[in-house]
């Protein structure tokens, strides 16, 4: 005699929840005390059970299928990084290739760079001086 949940319950007899638990409510179906079901109850209430496929399966078929599933999951998963990868190495060449493209338009000497921490220098002075201005009252 085994014990089985409402669930498991409403598999082996084919039977919806909603069945199994009216039947639970009405008297028809008796539970044990922490609201399980026997399988010799099943049987007198609803006649021979059905078996579950895990039930029908021997373990090593069942290591065997699992062992397969991972398996494909895993080549699957294979797949997908080897696809990312080759997406991410053509926005790389693309990169490498607008970036190219941007220093032969533009070349940048000392003067520019000079000249970009110059202005960078002057903002954060005008900025200082604002925030003294604001702190001063002034």
């Amino acid at each position: 005699m085994a014990i089985v949940s409402r669930k498991k319950a409403g598999e082996l007899t084919g039977k919806s929840h909603a069945t199994i638990y009216r039947h639970l409510r009405s008297g028809k179906l008796s539970k044990t005390s922490n609201g399980d079901i026997t399988t010799s109850e099943l049987k007198r209430v609803y006649g021979e059970l059905q078996s579950t496929d895990e039930e029908d399966t021997p373990e090593p078929i069942k290591a065997a299928l699992e062992c397969i599933y991972q398996k494909d999951k895993s080549d699957t998963e294979l797949k997908l990084m080897r696809e990312q990868i080759d997406l991410l190495k053509q926005q790389l060449a693309k990169t490498e290739t607008l970036l190219e493209h941007s220093h032969l338009n533009t070349p940048y000497t000392i003067g520019n760079f000079i000249g970009s921490i110059c202005g960078v220098s002057s903002l954060l002075v005008l900025l200082f001086l604002n925030i003294l201005h604001i702190r001063t009252g002034g």
